[in-house]
């Protein structure tokens, strides 16, 4: 998602990778679904976008790559954040003034329209954007039990900690715009082993159990395995991030070291012993830090020393001593 708000762009785009690549799949990101000429709302861009797919041969549902049992299910997922997806607590206003609110710092909220009773305000687009997957997605919706593992893929977060804490954040207001937990519910019902999502530009490859689960079994089900799922973020970004903040956005082969090179996530295993993923971690500077660090998202009267200049510092604020994390977990990166 994110290709762009111009549709001629989004089209000329996936008709250069349907060229290149022996099957395409896409899932709009916010950006491309902002409204422009031609469009009263973002419902009709979005089913031009899905037509547009269609006549290109770009896949917007399941599509199975490999042997059957073998294989890979590839699936998009639709998807749009709202504000409730942010369960961690907010900066104090009494430590810190002058953070704008989301619906200040976030276009979606002028540029990408919805006819009533749909609202980005509350949950109403995430709920209706995911209720789309059910005809999308079919009998897929419910697991498979061909033997292929299932990749899941969406443009929103589906979990808060798979982001920085919002102290960290340019404006720590973002995370309030920033995931579904319809997205969670819908691949953990699916029995996604893996998923990819975007839209935060952070290098990301972390392996978490239900969010309802604190460790790798069912409290419930103390002999049956929890099922964690694979959740990594490998992001284009825009050229001046990587001028400027291009540890944050590295994992895997997309680096500088390597060139920039295209992330493989999945390749067919000949010899029947593995899903296809890789073994090792592919990196990613925050997730490697929730690796050794605890998240703290409770921390709301401090913010660290790249953000404190942003803001006004009232008398409760402080700023906190932040300490980068040392790490050799990704020598192979």
């Amino acid at each position: 998602g994110d290709v762009s708000h111009e549709t001629s762009i989004i089209r000329k785009t996936l008709q250069i990778l349907r060229r290149k690549f022996g099957a395409v799949s896409y899932t709009p990101g916010n950006h491309d679904l902002w409204i422009g000429k031609g469009f009263d709302n973002s419902i009709e861009k979005l089913a031009s976008l899905m037509q547009l797919c269609d006549d290109i041969g770009v896949e917007t549902g399941p599509v199975r790559i490999g042997d059957t049992g073998r294989g890979l299910w590839v699936t998009p997922l639709l998807s749009w954040h709202h504000q409730s997806f942010d369960t961690e607590p907010d900066i104090d206003p009494n430590c810190w003034g002058r953070i704008p609110s989301v619906e200040k710092l976030v276009a979606d909220f002028r540029r990408a329209r919805w006819p009533e009773p749909l609202s980005p305000r509350d949950d109403s687009v995430a709920r209706w954007l995911d209720g789309i997957n059910d005809y999308i997605l079919g009998e897929l919706g419910e697991t498979i039990n061909d033997g292929s593992s299932i990749l899941t893929f969406s443009h929103f977060l589906p979990r808060i900690e798979l982001n920085p804490e919002k102290r960290y954040m340019t404006y720590p207001t973002l995370n309030k715009a920033i995931g579904s937990v319809y997205v969670e519910r819908r691949l953990r019902a699916m029995n996604s082993s893996f998923h990819i999502f975007g839209h935060t530009h952070f290098g990301w490859d972390a392996e978490l159990p239900p969010d309802n689960v604190t460790s790798s079994r069912s409290s419930s089900s103390p002999n049956e395995a929890v099922q964690n799922v694979r959740y990594v973020q490998c992001s284009l970004s825009y050229p001046k991030e990587w001028e400027y903040r291009s540890r944050s956005l590295s994992v895997g082969t997309m680096s500088e070291e390597y060139g920039f090179y295209p992330v493989c996530v999945w390749e067919q295993d000949e010899t029947g012993k593995g899903d296809g993923f890789p073994d090792e971690p592919l990196g990613g500077y925050w997730s490697d830090r929730y690796y050794h660090v605890e998240r703290t998202p409770e921390i709301v009267d401090a913010l660290p020393p790249w953000n404190a200049a942003r803001f006004r510092q009232l008398e409760g604020g402080r700023i906190e001593n932040y300490v980068r994390h040392n790490s050799t977990r990704f020598d192979n990166f």
